[in-house]
């Protein structure tokens, strides 16, 4: 691989600090572009997808993503749509892909979890594919739960849930 020096650089480039890395948010990022969470505490960012809150950690080059995708119905009102929203989450673990974790929280809420390895060093443009991918991935699974029942903000038929949205 060729040495680069600030002299061959472009103007960002000629711009870092020695040792070629500066801050992103939780990221240091070199001069390659690669990303690099701090060794002890990883780095940890969230965003919205489809009005649910998306967790995201990445340590080293394990990522992890943590969604919750919405709230079983518990309302006497929407007592009807309770029987159909624990059938489809019933199904949901075997038809979801290999290595997505499903679980049913105390408060109703579901919550997925899913996780990959990502090839060294972590770059912006593989973080961001891998995210991409999975949210793809997991939009036919959201609106299967909604059409089942499942209320992505906790109101379905009037209903509401003290900790929804969390």
């Amino acid at each position: 691989m060729a040495q680069h020096t600030q002299q061959d650089a472009g103007p960002l480039a000629r711009q870092l600090p020695v040792g070629g890395c500066f801050r992103l948010g939780p990221f240091a990022v070199d001069a390659d572009g690669g990303l690099r969470p701090d060794p002890a505490q990883g780095a940890s960012f969230q965003f919205l997808w489809r009005d649910r809150v998306v967790e995201t950690t990445l340590h080293g080059t394990a990522i992890r993503a943590r969604a919750l995708l919405g709230r079983v119905p518990t309302s006497a009102a929407a007592a009807p749509a309770r029987p159909g929203a624990f059938a489809a989450l019933a199904e949901l673990p075997g038809l979801a892909p290999e290595g997505w974790q499903i679980a049913l929280r105390p408060d109703h809420r579901i919550e997925l979890t899913w996780s990959a390895s990502l090839a060294a060093p972590v770059g912006a443009p593989a973080l961001v594919s891998h995210l991409t991918e999975f949210l793809l991935r997991l939009a036919p699974y959201l609106d299967w739960l909604e059409e089942a029942g499942i209320d992505p903000w906790g109101s379905a038929a009037g209903g509401s849930a003290n900790t929804w949205p969390g």
